[in-house]
């Protein structure tokens, strides 16, 4: 009776938590702690009653060993997701030569990436920043082509903050004479 009811307040708890969005990281080892405590409560009635009918006292260590299996995949799941964001990887889920080959098929104006970079500082929240080389283009054709590329990112990639550093592919002889270009003097 106690696990029946325990099983309902979780039941409860985690029909709540799922509506409030489990695609946060601690939101979701909150729901994933009551799903197990819900589970636990499920195997604790079901051994009860294998136990009472039949007398078998193999079930409670088996059932055990089952919700352990169970938190143990979803710990570890948890544990690979917060060293990600901890560490500030690449989530796995983002490939990266793809990423490059989708930029250059949508966008014909960029001859090259390099400098790419692709991170995920919190649940869901990736960011990126890369080089493109270009053609020598005006800065207001630039911004708008920026502006593109950060939308497609978002949307075909899930990147919600991008960086984006444009450098053209060549200069024309004439701006490299020394006597033209800019002396840093330090």
């Amino acid at each position: 009776m106690v696990a029946v009811a325990g099983l309902l307040v979780n039941a409860i708890t985690i029909v709540l938590l799922w509506r409030a969005g489990v695609e946060d990281l601690n939101t979701r080892g909150a729901w994933l702690h009551l799903l197990a405590d819900g589970i636990s409560s499920i195997f604790v009635v079901v051994g009860g009653v294998v136990l009472h009918l039949s007398g078998w006292r193999a079930i409670d260590p088996l059932l055990s060993m089952m919700v352990a299996l169970f938190v143990g995949k979803w710990a570890w799941d948890l544990i690979r997701e917060a060293t990600t964001i901890l560490l500030e990887r690449k989530p796995v889920e983002i490939d990266l030569r793809r990423l490059e080959t989708r930029l250059r098929e949508v966008f014909p104006d960029v001859h090259q990436v390099h400098d790419l970079h692709v991170w995920e500082i919190t649940s869901h929240y990736i960011c990126l920043s890369m080089h493109c080389v270009l053609d020598d283009l005006r800065l207001s054709e630039m911004t708008p082509l920026q502006r593109q590329m950060a939308f497609f990112l978002r949307h075909e990639f899930g990147i919600g903050h991008t960086v984006i550093q444009f450098e053209c592919r060549t200069l024309a002889p004439s701006e490299t004479e020394r006597g033209r270009l800019p002396t840093l003097v330090l």
